[in-house]
């Protein structure tokens, strides 16, 4: 991946880092944006994301800040679209423009792979982030219920200029 997709369009956060996510990452993003969620799977899921990475499939990232991990997205490449999954901001790091910065930089990658269409999901009840990604020129598509939980949730999604 050129490394100039990794770069957060201004105005970014001062001393924030975005690169790809690495398995000495696991443990620290956990500690850092996912404590109260089993270890094990969380693992298993990085792993997994690591490993579609190599297949070009998958772009896990991570955002820090003087080198303590602060946040991650991840965006999953489909035939003809990608979506943005994965997206959290650890809450001391929340309003400074760090999840703003992770969408832009997953959406530059998006462009890059030239995907037409940029998904991304939020539940009903996370307002602030429906409102953050509708600012950000997502629009609401549709709604889904998700498998593992029963719960209905909202698809956004933003049709990318793609140049020729």
């Amino acid at each position: 991946m050129p490394p100039f997709l990794l770069t957060p369009p201004p105005p970014a956060p001062p001393r924030l880092i975005i690169r790809p996510l690495r398995p000495a990452d696991i443990r620290p993003l956990h500690a850092a944006c996912y404590p109260d969620h089993p270890f094990r799977a969380f693992d298993e899921a990085c792993l997994r994301a690591l490993a579609a990475y190599t297949r070009g499939r998958c772009f896990p990232l991570i955002a820090t800040v003087q080198e303590a991990i602060v946040g991650r997205g991840q965006l999953q490449i489909y035939a003809n679209a990608a979506e943005i999954a994965d997206l959290l901001v650890a809450p001391a790091y929340r309003d400074q423009g760090i999840g703003t910065a992770l969408i832009a930089v997953l959406t530059n990658i998006a462009r890059h792979m030239r995907r037409p269409l940029l998904e991304i999901g939020v539940m009903p009840d996370n307002v602030r982030a429906l409102a953050l990604y509708q600012r950000l020129g997502f629009t609401i598509s549709r709604e889904i219920r998700l498998p593992q939980t029963g719960k209905t949730g909202i698809i956004l999604e933003r049709l990318l200029v793609i140049d020729s």
